[in-house]
């Protein structure tokens, strides 16, 4: 089973040796920098707000947060997919009822492929290849 490591927001900042911040945008994976101000604050260089670092850790936190709901998301979607996939088709609809009151025998299966299913001409149930009696009831076949 594959484990998923835990990321902080310190794995998505980089200091560099000028005391700037650069900062990896945990959902888009792009960067941008944070630059150092005299008072120690920064600037964010997409749009020159100012920003504390504790703020630039927050925003990171929460850029996480986002992307785990976004693969959650993505992996519901793929679970649905996966199980939409293997649901197993409806069973056939019964036959309706013979003016008897007995329920008639399914159709024949198609005549010339030779992939056709076989059904037991007595209960319906699907016959395997070669099968000398039905699995279901015990009928003989052939």
């Amino acid at each position: 089973m594959e484990t998923k490591k835990e990321f902080t927001a310190m794995d998505f900042l980089t200091f560099t040796v000028a005391g700037n911040v650069v900062v990896t945008d945990p959902v888009t994976g792009k960067e941008f920098l944070c630059f150092r101000n005299p008072d120690n604050t920064f600037t964010d260089s997409r749009d020159n707000q100012q920003l504390k670092a504790e703020e630039i850790y927050a925003l990171v936190e929460l850029r996480i947060e986002q992307a785990h709901k976004m693969d959650a998301e993505i992996e519901a979607r793929a679970a649905q997919e996966a199980a939409a996939q293997q649901t197993p088709p409806p069973p056939p609809a019964p036959s309706a009822p013979s003016p008897s009151g007995e329920t008639a025998p399914p159709p024949p299966p198609p005549t010339g492929t030779a992939s056709a299913p076989k059904f037991c001409g007595n209960c319906g149930a699907p016959l395997m290849d070669g099968s000398k009696f039905c699995t279901k009831c015990g009928t003989p076949v052939g």
